[in-house]
C-alpha cells in the first residue's frame, strides 16, 4: 500500500469537557519487571519508571545483590544518592521519602520518568585507583509506591504524551482487520507500553472505527479511549499522522487529517548510525580500575540483515600523568576487536574498527571500556587527576555492510522485513484468538525496530506467492506445508522428553510460532493442532476456554521483554505449561516433512537404476564385443595355418 502524505487541521476548541480519573489508592505501586546489573567500576545499575502526572513517588523499594565482600554500595533515587551502605549489607531496602524529596524528585526527573540505581564502589582512594577485579551489582523487583490523582490527558498531544503500561486496541466487527495495519503505530506512540488487542483494565484504550471518510482522532469524555475512525484503508497511515509535529501541538480533543494520495517510496536502510542515535549521546568514561560503556546495535536498528560492521570512535581524552597507564578496549560480543594505548602526548581519539562476519549477530552488543592504572607508590596522587575519555557521540558511528548474514530463527524478524510486512489472518483460530496474537507480534516488531513497519493484509491463499515477507496467524497445516516450515501441524515428538510436557510420544494440543524462510522471505507463522483434527483447527488454539494464542501473545509483550526475549525458531504453548523455545531440530521428522523428501527417494532410485541398467548394458556390449574379436581372431588363425603348411612344403 503506498505511504500517504497527511496533512493536519486541528479542530478550533475542545468540543468536550473532560473529567479527571478517580484518586489513586493511598498504596498504589509502580512496578519495573525488569533488572538492571553492571559489573563495571563505579557505573549504575538503573531503571526508571514513568511516574503518572499528578502523582508523586512516596517509597521506593527493592533487592539489590552484588559479588563484593568489600567497599560501599550506594542507592540513588533520581538524581540524589539516598543511601550508602557496606556491601555485606546488600538485600531488600526500603527507602521512605519526605515531603522535599518527593517534590524534588515528582518536578525534576526529565520526562515523568524516576530512576533508581545502585552502584559498588570501592573501600579506598587506592582501590579506585588500581585495577582491581570490578563486582556486579545487580537491581531488581522494584516497587514504587505514588500518592495522589492520576491527571487524565486534556488533549490528543497529552494522551500521547503519557507513559502508559497497557494499552488496549479495540475496533468494530468491521474494522478489526484494517485496525492490524495502525497497531505499529501505536506501538511507536507507546513503545514502552504492553499493547495488546482488547486488553483488560488498560491504562488507555485506542478504538478503530471503519467508517468512512476522512481520518479523525477523537477523545473521550474520560480522556483514556481515543476513537481512529476515517477510511479503513487509510488506518495504515496513521504512522505518518503520529509522526507529524501537528499533533504535539493539538490541544483540542478532535483532530482531522486530511489525505493526499502519493508516490510510494521503498524505505532503504542507513549508511551509518551514530552512537547517539544508539542512545549514547555523551559517551563518557573515567576513572582508575574499569569503567565501560554499553549499547545494543541489532540488526533492526538498521532495518536490514548486516553481513559485516565498521566502528569509527571520535573524541578526546585527559592528560595521563607520568604514573598512570591506560588503555581503551572495544568489545563487539564480548570479543576484543580493538585496544589502544592512550597517548599521553596526544589525547585526540581518531580510530577505526573493523568487525568481522563472524562476529555480527542478528541482535550485538557494543562495550567502550577504559582501564587505568597508577604505579604503585603513586597511586594517591595519581587518584587526585582521573583519566577520562569523552567521545563524540554524534561523530562516532556503527557503518554496516549490508548482506544476507547469518541470523536464524526469530532474531530474522523485524530487520528481515525492510520496512514492510503482510499479515494474513486464516481460519484455522477463533477471530479474536488471531486479532489478539496478531496484534502482540506486530506491536512487538514494531518496537524492536528502529524503522516504521507497513502492513499489508494479504489473504492465506497468496502468502506463498507473494515477495512480502509475512506474519501468517492461524494458518493452516496446507499453507504451513505449502510454505515449506519447519514444524507442520501434526502430531509431533520431541528428542527429549524434558522439553515438553506432553513428553515423546504423546498426541497432546498445542499452538505454534515459528520462523522461517521461504523462497527468500522470512516467515512468522502461529498455527494449532489437535488430536483428530488434521487441518489444525481452532480448537487447537483454545483449550478448557483459555486460549493457548493468548499464551504465545503474552511471551512476545514489552514488560515480557518484548521481541527479544524470543531465540531459536520455535515457541509452542500448551495446556497447563508454560510456552517453551525450541529448535526445529530437536523435533523427530514428522511424516508429511519425510514425505517432502520421499520424491528424491524415487528419483535416487531411479537414478540407481538407470546406473545399474547402463551398467549392465555395457558389460553386456563389452561381452559381444568380446566374443566377435575372439571369434574373428580364431577365424583368421584358421585361415592363415593352410598357408603356413603350404610354405613349407
Amino acid at each position: 500500500m503506498p505511504r500517504s502524505h497527511y496533512a493536519l487541521a486541528l479542530a478550533a476548541s475542545a468540543l468536550l469537557v473532560l473529567q479527571p480519573l478517580g484518586p489513586a489508592a493511598a498504596d498504589e505501586t509502580l512496578t519495573v519487571s525488569n533488572p538492571a546489573s553492571t559489573s563495571d567500576t563505579g557505573a549504575w545499575a538503573s531503571s526508571s519508571v514513568a511516574i503518572p502526572e499528578g502523582q508523586s513517588p512516596r517509597s521506593v523499594q527493592g533487592l539489590i545483590e552484588t559479588t563484593a565482600s568489600s567497599g560501599e554500595i550506594q542507592l540513588r533515587v533520581g538524581q540524589k544518592i539516598l543511601k550508602t551502605f557496606p556491601a555485606q549489607q546488600a538485600g531488600e531496602f526500603a527507602i521512605d521519602l519526605d515531603e522535599p524529596a518527593r517534590t524534588l524528585l515528582a518536578d525534576g526527573e526529565s520526562d515523568g520518568r524516576l530512576s533508581v540505581g545502585a552502584r559498588w564502589v570501592p573501600e579506598d582512594a587506592a582501590g579506585r585507583c588500581l585495577a582491581a577485579q570490578p563486582e556486579e551489582v545487580s537491581l531488581s523487583g522494584l516497587r514504587i509506591k505514588v500518592e495522589g490523582e492520576a491527571a487524565a490527558p486534556q488533549s490528543i498531544a497529552q494522551f500521547f504524551a503519557m507513559s502508559p503500561k497497557r494499552v488496549a486496541i479495540q475496533a468494530t466487527d468491521q474494522s478489526a482487520a484494517a485496525a492490524m495495519t495502525a497497531v505499529p503505530a501505536i506501538a511507536t506512540a507507546f513503545s514502552d507500553a504492553d499493547v495488546s488487542w482488547e486488553a483488560k483494565n488498560p491504562d488507555l484504550t485506542v478504538r478503530f472505527d471503519a467508517a468512512g471518510g476522512k481520518l479523525k482522532l477523537k477523545l473521550d469524555r474520560a480522556g483514556t479511549t481515543l476513537t481512529v475512525s476515517g477510511d479503513a484503508q487509510e488506518f495504515a497511515g496513521l504512522d505518518s499522522v503520529l509522526r507529524t509535529e501537528a499533533i504535539s501541538l493539538a490541544t483540542g480533543t478532535e483532530t482531522t487529517a486530511e489525505v493526499t494520495p502519493d508516490e510510494p517510496v521503498r524505505w532503504a536502510p542507513p549508511e551509518e548510525l551514530s552512537l547517539k542515535d544508539l542512545g549514547l549521546e555523551n559517551p563518557r568514561l573515567e576513572g582508575y580500575g574499569q569503567s565501560s560503556l554499553y549499547t545494543g546495535v541489532d540488526e533492526a536498528d538498521f532495518g536490514a540483515s548486516m553481513h559485516s560492521v565498521q566502528i569509527h570512535l571520535a573524541g578526546t581524552h585527559s592528560a595521563l600523568p607520568s604514573s598512570a597507564e591506560a588503555a581503551l578496549n572495544v568489545y563487539w560480543n564480548d570479543s576484543l576487536v580493538g585496544s589502544s594505548v592512550l597517548d599521553a602526548q596526544d589525547t585526540s581519539i581518531n580510530t577505526d574498527i573493523a568487525v568481522p562476519e563472524s562476529l555480527v549477530k542478528g541482535r550485538n552488543g557494543l562495550r567502550i571500556q577504559l582501564d587505568a592504572a597508577a604505579v604503585g607508590a603513586e597511586c594517591r596522587t595519581a587518584g587526585s587527576l582521573p583519566v577520562q575519555v569523552h567521545l563524540d557521540g554524534a561523530a562516532s558511528s556503527i557503518t554496516p555492510a549490508y548482506g544476507t548474514g547469518t541470523t536464524q530463527g526469530f532474531e530474522m524478524l523485524p530487520q528481515a522485513a525492510s520496512g514492510q510486512i503482510g499479515l494474513a489472518l486464516g481460519q484455522s483460530a477463533e477471530p479474536s484468538d488471531a486479532y489478539l496474537l496478531a496484534t502482540g507480534l506486530l506491536a512487538s516488531l514494531q518496537q524492536a525496530s528502529g524503522v516504521p513497519l507497513q502492513v499489508t493484509l494479504l489473504p492465506e491463499e497468496e502468502v506463498a506467492s507473494s515477495p512480502l515477507s509475512a506474519v501468517v496467524v492461524g494458518a493452516s497445516a496446507d499453507t504451513i506445508n505449502e510454505l515449506g516450515a519447519p514444524l507442520r501441524l501434526e502430531a509431533m515428538r520431541t528428542i527429549d522428553a524434558q522439553m515438553l510436557s506432553a513428553g515423546v510420544g504423546t498426541e497432546a494440543p498445542y499452538a505454534a510460532l515459528q520462523a522461517f524462510t521461504s523462497n527468500s522471505r522470512t516467515i512468522l507463522a502461529a498455527g494449532g493442532w489437535a488430536p483428530g483434527d488434521a487441518t489444525g483447527a481452532a480448537e487447537a488454539s483454545r483449550t478448557g476456554g483459555s486460549s493457548l494464542y493468548a499464551d504465545l501473545a503474552h511471551q512476545v509483550l514489552a514488560s515480557e521483554g518484548g521481541w527479544s526475549a524470543l531465540s531459536r525458531n520455535l515457541l509452542i504453548a500448551q495446556p497447563n505449561a508454560e510456552p517453551v523455545l525450541l529448535e526445529s531440530n530437536s523435533v523427530v521428522p514428522q511424516p508429511s516433512r519425510t514425505d517432502d523428501y520421499r520424491i528424491y527417494g524415487w528419483w535416487a532410485v531411479g537414478g540407481l537404476a538407470v546406473l545399474v541398467a547402463l551398467g549392465a548394458a555395457g558389460a553386456l556390449a563389452y561381452r559381444r564385443t568380446n566374443r566377435k574379436a575372439r571369434a574373428q581372431a580364431e577365424a583368421e588363425a584358421k585361415a592363415a595355418a593352410p598357408s603356413a603348411a603350404h610354405d613349407e612344403l
